[in-house]
């Protein structure tokens, strides 16, 4: 299969509008237009052994959960370890392709399946994500029943006295609304449509109410971590019955000062400062640091990997072995 045909499948499954508006998502290295893909590797991370590895075993496309290259790159040197690494792709024409936050965002993502190792209702995203609507401007008009001879043989919508249009035709609904003498109060941009299950980090209602400690249990089970961070609120001991718990695969502030007070009990997440654990914790929600990588890795490794297995058969697909979060509690 070719990269390109590669790439219109994958953003089908995961669109790339859905990433945040800071992010770096999408195909990163591109060795050809017409590249073949043999064999692709997955990662969490593109560090300098899961390179040596992806050479070794002569990979054509490194899936790389996070974006090697984030912030722009104004020189290609040896002396930084993401600089070498973009080197040696090119070198070695080896494609690099990131999903990130589009890959949390999405229904059946990695918020998902991190909110789904507990039984839960009511699932739903903190931050909605939205698409662009069809038309980029609205029309509000005072005389609503000819709206229809403005809207004749244009690319335009007509309702409820409302007319939607794109900017290139904007100038002739205009001129037609000008010759026929029709009033109209506002000119607008149509709204963003909200996608209800779509969006950063998840909130919900467990279907039982549970213990912190047996929430804790069920994590370190489900990650497979002998150890994880909990940081319990003032008015929790480990015996606290939880009802309602918010998930954020990788560092989670952010999504949790948008969720409002005592909205959860409990939230999970990779990785938090230490001022904002004291921020949540007097606002009544105990918190579970798990390590950034660790919420994110179980996804890679199975439900990724196995999307990618059913719906790519000509291609080899691998995990990568030595990728593994660098953080080690002991």
């Amino acid at each position: 299969m070719f990269l390109k045909d590669f790439l219109v499948k994958i953003n089908e499954k995961i669109p790339l509008h859905l990433a945040c508006d800071w992010d770096n998502v999408g195909l990163l290295v591109e060795p050809d237009e017409n590249f073949l893909l043999k064999r692709i590797m997955l990662t969490n991370d593109l560090t300098e052994k899961v390179m040596n590895e992806s050479l070794s075993k002569d990979v054509d496309l490194i899936i790389s959960y996070h974006p090697p290259i984030f912030r722009p790159l104004k020189t290609i040197c040896q002396s930084n370890w993401k600089e070498r690494i973009i080197a040696r792709c090119l070198e070695n024409r080896m494609a690099i392709y990131s999903p990130h936050t589009a890959l949390d965002a999405i229904h059946g993502g990695i918020n998902d399946w991190l909110i789904g190792q507990f039984s839960c209702s009511n699932i739903r995203p903190v931050e909605i994500s939205t698409q662009k609507p069809r038309f980029e401007y609205q029309i509000q008009l005072n005389d609503s029943e000819r709206k229809s001879l403005i809207c004749d043989q244009l690319e335009a919508n007509e309702s409820h006295g409302i007319i939607q249009c794109n900017g290139d035709i904007l100038p002739l609904i205009l001129d037609k609304i000008r010759k026929q003498n029709v009033n109209f109060s506002t000119i607008t941009n149509c709204p963003k449509l909200p996608l209800l299950l779509e969006g950063m980090g998840r909130m919900a209602n467990l279907s039982k109410p549970m213990k912190i400690d047996d929430i804790v249990s069920t994590l370190k089970s489900s990650l497979g971590l002998k150890r994880i961070r909990l940081a319990l609120a003032n008015n929790h001991t480990n015996d606290t019955m939880i009802k309602t718990i918010g998930v954020c695969a990788g560092s989670g502030s952010s999504i949790l000062r948008q969720i409002q007070p005592k909205t959860v009990d409990f939230f999970i997440t990779g990785e938090m400062s230490h001022h904002e654990i004291l921020d949540a914790i007097h606002s009544g929600t105990s918190i579970a640091l798990c390590e950034h990588t660790n919420t994110e890795r179980g996804y890679i490794q199975s439900i990724l990997y196995d999307y990618l297995v059913e719906n790519f058969p000509t291609i080899s697909i691998l995990m990568s072995e030595v990728d593994k979060d660098p953080i080690q509690i002991v």
